[in-house]
């Protein structure tokens, strides 16, 4: 009853049109007798039991519904025929369905057999099929479709007579704008934790031969699958009592992703199975900075800043830290992908479920890799894409201006190109440095990476890792070119041991960008809007800077000269291909 609630509380406070956007009426949910059935059935009954409304329901496919289990259980189901046949509401042509429909809604019905006025409410699944968003290609039937629901929505006669007119789209954006104008909207969000515990326990019941396996409980598969559907939850379970075989993190896992996907028609995917790597003082002082910031989202603190970027040179570890902010604030994270589209109003549709819908899965992390070029970050002089930058921007602005959010989502941007955000939308940012690793931590991030690629423990102070360190340093490799070494190496050799390690630094011959690497850090410290967020903020006397930032920072006290900086960012610009 909870999850429909709101839809009941709109047309008992009068609507007489309303549209229903968010979950799907073929999701599961709990009634209030306990028992599991379809959205539509749980609206049908709370609509019944509270305002004495008989929900009929209508798709080109189905035709009309009305000979459900609940008429019968009413005890009306003599009334209710009577009045579907006085209308003719079984009539195969769409265009006489509406018209009788209509004078059916206009029309009061009496009393029902308990002395309650009798109502209707007809539900029409697929609205964005029937009354859809474009314009340009609409048939006469759908362009009829539209004014009918105009009409109705407008209509005292309908108001008078009690009845209810409910559509459903999946987003209210891809009805027909005249339509959502004047008609009531209501969201539906998908089950949060709470709703996934409660489902959990009623599905036990349902499948007592389910089980999970070993680590994994009910907390966790809450967290798991929350702001999906239940269908999703229930099939998993189901498989688990027929089969006899434990549900498992990594089925979730995937279910769970998919079911992201399709919700946020590919603007969102689950950020599950990162594999976080942080070593090296850059990479950890910024972590120690964003781990306040875990704390306080797992907290709810209200004073948690709420938009972040982290900017630096490429393949420095900004795609670790998200997951590991994830992972420590115990929340969910969310890749956010491009809401651009080709298609004239589709793209500002997209901007806003995106947005939406990251502020409905709260608590959260969205993240954005890459963020200059997977959004729109500055304002274009001319509008040669219909409007569609100008309407990305303007839903990130607004996203990122929401107050709202703090203590209850992180929107986390990484980029090599922080020079491209337009001043208006970084200022909504802090923006956190995350450099190249200096020369001394290259022994630890080497070793590091050994584990991480051949699951191989060798010690940073080896002398083979020490010498592959110094190579890789001084051919400008970063942790990701690192990477990408030893796996070769591993690959061509079979193995990955101390000489071997050597072997992959000194075979290492790929672009580095070495130039476009210090150009990117010159801009993120340029940029950077805290001097405690600088990896040498603690200790600048012993950092130790590397050559593109000698004699930019002050060691005593850490400050930076900032007119030197602009100089050397303008001496290296001719040279930086980012």
């Amino acid at each position: 009853m909870r999850a429909v609630q709101p839809i009941v509380d709109a047309l008992e406070g009068g609507a007489a049109a309303l549209l229903w956007s968010g979950r799907s009426p073929q999701d599961i949910d709990l009634d209030e007798d306990g028992e599991i059935r379809p959205m539509l059935e749980v609206l049908r009954q709370a609509l019944w039991r509270r305002l004495g409304i008989v929900l009929l329901s209508y798709s080109r496919a189905t035709g009309l519904v009305w000979d459900t289990p609940l008429v019968r259980e009413a005890r009306v189901y003599d009334a209710v025929q009577e009045v579907v046949q006085r209308f003719s509401l079984e009539v195969p042509d769409l265009d006489q369905f509406l018209r009788n429909l209509r004078e059916f809604l206009r029309t009061p019905a009496g009393a029902w057999p308990d002395g309650r006025p009798m109502r209707f409410a007809l539900f029409l699944q697929f609205a964005e099929d029937l009354l859809p968003r474009d314009s340009a290609g609409r048939s006469d039937e759908e362009v009829r479709a539209s004014e009918w629901v105009q009409l109705l929505a407008r209509s005292l006669a309908m108001r008078k007579s009690g009845h209810a007119l409910v559509l459903y789209a999946p987003d209210e954006g891809m009805v027909d704008p005249r339509v959502r104008a004047v008609v009531s909207s209501v969201r539906l969000p998908q089950p949060d934790r709470e709703s996934k515990l409660q489902m959990l326990r009623a599905l036990r019941n349902l499948y007592p031969n389910a089980r999970w396996e070993a680590g994994l409980e009910d907390p966790s598969v809450a967290a798991l699958t929350a702001n999906t559907p239940h269908w999703g939850l229930m099939e998993v379970v189901e498989r688990s009592h027929r089969r006899g075989q434990p549900v498992t993190a990594r089925e979730l896992i995937e279910r769970r992703a998919a079911d992201v996907l399709a919700i946020s028609e590919g603007l969102l995917s689950a950020m599950e199975g990162e594999t976080p790597f942080l070593a090296g003082r850059t990479v950890e002082h910024a972590w120690r900075i964003l781990r306040g910031i875990a704390e306080g989202l797992r907290r709810g603190d209200p004073r948690t800043p709420h938009n972040v970027l982290l900017a630096g040179a490429p393949g420095t570890g900004k795609t670790a830290l998200a997951a590991r902010l994830a992972a420590e604030a115990n929340v969910n994270a969310y890749r956010i992908h491009s809401p651009k589209a080709g298609i004239v109003g589709e793209t500002e549709r997209r901007a806003r479920l995106l947005f939406e819908i990251l502020a409905e899965w709260s608590p959260n992390i969205g993240f954005v890799d890459e963020v200059t070029e997977m959004l729109t970050t500055e304002r274009p002089e001319h509008d040669l894409d219909a409007g569609a930058s100008r309407a990305v921007i303007g839903a990130l602005l607004a996203y990122l201006g929401d107050e709202r959010r703090k203590g209850r989502t992180v929107f986390l941007g990484a980029t090599n190109c922080p020079w491209r955000i337009a001043d208006a939308l970084r200022s909504r940012f802090i923006v956190v440095p995350v450099l190249m690793p200096v020369e001394e931590d290259y022994p630890a991030i080497v070793a590091a990476l050994v584990r991480r690629v051949a699951g191989v423990d060798i010690p940073a102070d080896d002398p083979h890792v020490q010498a592959a360190a110094r190579v890789f340093y001084g051919k400008g490799a970063s942790p990701r070119h690192i990477l990408q070494a030893l796996d070769h190496a591993c690959l061509y050799h079979g193995r990955l041991g101390p000489e071997e390690v050597e072997w992959a630094a000194r075979d290492f011959c790929g672009d580095t960008g070495w130039a476009s690497a210090a150009y990117s850090d010159l801009w993120a410290v340029r940029l950077t809007t805290s001097r405690a967020f600088f990896p040498w903020a603690e200790s600048p006397r012993d950092y130790p800077y590397p050559d593109y930032l000698r004699g930019l920072v002050d060691p005593q006290t850490g400050e930076v000269d900032r007119e030197g900086l602009d100089r050397k960012i303008e001496g290296l610009r001719p040279w930086a291909r980012v």
